[in-house]
């Protein structure tokens, strides 16, 4: 049986050499077509690549946050969603044991005041304004939305708690503003292609 490497390229890493090979041995290749290439076998790159890590809100900055969260747990049990969950090794080799959210699993709904927030005893997680949470961006994957395949859906945008502004409907197929985008999930979640045609990303 083949065996797996133990630092894998990931799924950035994946895209920057695809990007790097085409500007070396691909000159004759157009940027568009590059581009196209690339989301159309995003999804399943993603999926080998495992999921986002995507932080509970009030998350501070990744490094610092790996080296101030203490893998205690408190916000993990003060969760009343159920929602962060202790990264598993399989999934976050290098993350083992920290706080995560997976949204496929189960979305954030930004709770007010933020519960895991108020019981971090480190500081890795900051209670801020409910209008200031954002954990990450969502991301339409055309090659697996309903949507973008000509059929009736608009599961995203009717779940989305910020709905007509951070998920709008143009041509029948979901958009996402980046800017209204919290992150929460619960448009992946609700998601009903398999995978999810929508998935939360995080600039870390």
């Amino acid at each position: 049986m083949a065996s797996h490497p133990q630092n894998p390229i990931g799924r950035r890493g994946f895209f920057r050499a695809l990007r790097e090979w085409a500007v070396e041995e691909g000159k004759a290749l157009a940027e568009p077509f590059i581009e196209d290439f690339i989301e159309s076998v995003e999804p399943v790159v993603s999926q080998i690549a495992g999921p986002e890590v995507v932080r509970p809100p009030g998350a501070i900055d990744e490094r610092a946050f790996r080296e101030t969260c203490t893998r205690c747990g408190d916000c993990v049990r003060a969760c009343p969603e159920n929602a962060i969950l202790p990264a598993p090794q399989g999934l976050f080799p290098d993350l083992a044991g920290t706080p995560v959210i997976i949204p496929r699993r189960r979305a954030c709904v930004m709770c007010d005041p933020i519960h895991c927030a108020v019981a971090c005893p480190s500081g890795a997680l900051v209670d801020v304004a409910r209008e200031a949470m954002r954990i990450g961006t969502a991301r339409v994957m055309p090659a697996l939305c309903f949507a973008h395949q000509g059929q009736d859906c608009d599961t995203c945008h009717a779940v989305c708690p910020e709905r007509g502004k951070a998920i709008v409907i143009r041509r029948r197929m979901p958009e996402i503003n980046p800017a209204a985008c919290t992150g929460c999930g619960l448009c992946e979640y609700a998601c009903p292609a398999h995978p999810a045609a929508i998935r939360v990303q995080t600039r870390r």
